[in-house]
């Protein structure tokens, strides 16, 4: 808020011209130059010539007068100032209030979320155990399936060295008695 301006710096001026500069600029009140000699408030002037006098009077009560209305105006504006902003507090009141509901709500679908989100991870490391669990089992099938294979091939092969061995000592055996029934005859 600007209180006021001393005119001396304007004198060059009509008093009413730097009275509505003043107002323009935000300033509430002026302080006359007064002086001998000066545009704004001769003194010298105001004390031999009434109609002089009666012409800053009438110029001081024309100035009150805006300066009521200005009050006046200034009054309706505080007042319209301050209804709004009650109205911008109520309507601030209910926006909080709408945040605290949203606020809620809001940790009431995150918890939700988090629910959903663990439920579909625990499904899937159901399912992923399922298939790492199918994977080790055709593996331990595999690995059965290959020891019985190879089981097998051992099994043909002692068999097969079992018929080779038994034809041998049948072919040994043979000759033994042959040996046995030539040295019988020689004898």
């Amino acid at each position: 808020m600007k209180i006021g301006l001393f005119t001396v710096l304007f004198n060059d001026k009509p008093l009413e011209e730097v009275a509505d500069y003043a107002a323009g600029l935000g300033y509430e009140m002026v302080e006359l130059a007064a002086w001998r000699g000066s545009n704004h408030f001769d003194t010298d002037r105001a004390a031999d010539d009434i109609n002089y006098a009666k012409g800053i009077q009438s110029l001081l009560g024309r100035l009150d007068i805006d300066e009521q209305h200005l009050e006046a105006t200034r009054g309706k504006l505080e007042k319209q100032a301050l209804e709004q902003a009650q109205l911008l507090r109520q309507k601030i009141a209910t926006e909080v209030a709408s945040l605290e509901v949203y606020a809620q709500n809001l940790d009431s679908l995150d918890q939700q979320a988090r629910l959903l989100v663990g439920e579909i991870a625990m499904k899937n490391f159901a399912l992923v155990r399922d298939r790492v669990k199918n994977i080790v089992l055709r593996a331990d099938v595999g690995i059965v399936q290959q020891a019985w294979e190879v089981r097998e091939e051992q099994r043909v092969r002692v068999r097969n060295l079992q018929r080779e061995r038994a034809r041998e000592e049948q072919n040994l055996n043979d000759e033994l008695r042959e040996v046995l029934d030539d040295s019988e005859d020689a004898q």
